[in-house]
């Protein structure tokens, strides 16, 4: 039994690429992507050309844009390994709930084992500069401020 994507070309257009789309429980701070995949030589099996990825609504899949939005990223082809491998794919701190990433063929087949999302929760901090407080500034200078030991 063979497992994996399978590209068929369809009459008059060559389709290469694999939408998916990734939905998380909140919003996060995204900073890479690592997709396991390997290359089969004798197979043409390839890890893939390129990958985007873009901020996406899993309502709004028809409405975005994905060509013109988001991360792209191109994978130096590997001719002589066939070992499997994890790619790493930078998002330069991509703040998304959804996400939408597209995977372009290199070969006929794409051989895709995991994809792990490095993220952190994202935490909002606010500054208040006291010297721009008008009521606060009134009671506090930052110049008399006494110091205690």
């Amino acid at each position: 039994m063979k497992a994996g994507l399978y590209l068929v070309p369809l009459v008059g257009t060559r389709v290469n690429i694999v939408p998916t789309m990734c939905r998380f429980d909140g919003v996060r701070n995204f900073s890479v992507m690592r997709v396991h995949s390997n290359n089969l030589f004798h197979r043409d099996v390839r890890v893939f050309a390129a990958a985007t990825v873009s901020v996406g609504d899993v309502e709004g899949v028809g409405d975005v844009d994905t060509s013109t939005a988001g991360l792209r990223y191109d994978y130096k082809r590997d001719s002589l390994s066939e070992l499997a491998r994890s790619v790493s794919v930078p998002l330069r701190h991509l703040v998304a709930r959804t996400l939408t990433v597209r995977l372009d063929f290199d070969a006929r087949w794409l051989m895709i084992s995991e994809i792990q999302f490095v993220s952190g929760a994202l935490f909002i901090i606010f500054v208040i500069s006291l010297t721009h407080c008008s009521n606060i500034s009134r009671y506090i200078s930052p110049f008399k401020i006494p110091l205690t030991a």
